[in-house]
């Protein structure tokens, strides 16, 4: 006899968008609808400075992420080059 897994319960629904607002940035939200936590939501937004070059060198791509969620929380993420060859 086969036993299947436990399945589990929907809790609720997740939408998640992400809009590319020109070649080097980008804006999204996800909306969380939850039976039990309530809804929250998060926006993002993702900024570069690639030229679109195959041969561009990947240290010489410097990018940030930006977070912010209806729990008050934030995030900031980031590449960036510095001077005297130090990246950060």
């Amino acid at each position: 006899m086969l036993k299947h897994p436990a399945a589990e319960v929907n809790d609720g629904v997740t939408v998640s968008m992400m809009a590319p607002l020109g070649n080097q940035f980008q804006l999204g939200g996800d909306w969380k609808f939850s039976n039990s936590e309530g809804a929250s939501f998060e926006l993002m937004s993702s900024i570069n400075n690639s030229t679109g070059n195959p041969n561009q060198q990947p240290d010489e791509v410097q990018s940030g992420v930006f977070r912010w969620a209806s729990d008050n929380t934030g995030m900031a993420m980031g590449n960036f080059n510095l001077p005297w060859g130090l990246a950060l």
